[in-house]
């Protein structure tokens, strides 16, 4: 990789300081990101950053992060929903509340 993609991957790393960067990949053209951001109870909210060309892409877990991150980025973000609210499955984590909230 590049020397000035790796400068510019690195200061979008350090921008988002709230998030501990874990692991990364590189595919042709890109490569991903993967961190982690420490909530109030025992979980973690996950994090992906695309970087593929000169485009910057991102997914998240964290309802409460997600627009500081999209900002942080010049994105729009997306509400993250519940699968358990989606379709009916057994393999999805589902929550006693019901209220959209979560």
């Amino acid at each position: 990789m590049e020397q000035n993609k790796i400068d510019v991957i690195t200061k979008v790393l350090r921008k988002l300081d709230f998030i501990n960067w874990d692991r990364y990949f590189e595919f042709d053209g890109g490569c991903s990101f993967f961190g982690w951001i420490k909530r109030e109870d025992t979980h973690e909210d996950f994090v992906i950053l695309d970087f593929v060309g000169k485009e910057i892409g991102y997914a998240t877990s964290s309802k409460e992060h997600s627009k500081q991150i999209g900002d942080a980025l010049n994105q729009e973000h997306s509400e993250c929903k519940r699968v358990e609210y989606f379709c009916d499955i057994d393999n999805c984590i589902k929550l006693e509340k019901k209220d959209g909230n979560n």
